[in-house]
């Protein structure tokens, strides 16, 4: 990265710009809000350059079917502006999702990852469970996770 970026925990409504430009294009924002955007442990986290926000994501305790238990979360909403994706903002963001759910007491992290992500999730130590699916209007994704905390 030749800027500096600051990570910091930010407002859902911060990050519905930046989430509907990267994940939803042509839908409106609302189609960029999570159920669970506005649970009580849920945090989200801001990527800035200067005064830009160029990165965001989300986590929140939210069980699968294949990972239950109360100290699952799931990482939602991860968005790097385009002109600045492989520069490190992506891998900061996801560390500070990552120390807010150990520090939450999680022991799992999960998420439905694009197939053009998988290689970033892989690379942050994420496994990758079963074949890709599609989700409608979105595109094909990997249900992956990652052991955290204890």
């Amino acid at each position: 990265m030749s800027r500096s970026v600051m990570v910091t925990q930010i407002t859902v409504e911060q990050t519905l710009p930046l989430r509907c430009e990267i994940l939803r294009p042509g839908l409106p924002e609302s189609e960029s809000v999570f159920p669970n955007d506005y649970a009580a442990r849920a945090m989200h986290v801001g990527a800035w350059m200067d005064d830009d926000l160029v990165g965001v994501g989300s986590v929140f305790g939210e069980e699968h079917e294949q990972f239950a238990g109360a100290d699952v979360w799931r990482l939602r909403g991860m968005a790097v502006d385009l002109e600045l994706q492989g520069q490190g903002i992506g891998r900061a963001v996801l560390e500070a999702c990552v120390a807010h759910v150990v520090e939450a007491g999680a022991t799992r992290l999960w998420c439905n990852a694009r197939v053009a992500a998988q290689g970033f999730y892989v690379g942050a130590g994420f496994e990758t469970h079963g074949e890709a699916f599609e989700i409608p209007t979105i595109g094909e994704h990997y249900l992956m996770s990652r052991a955290v905390g204890a």
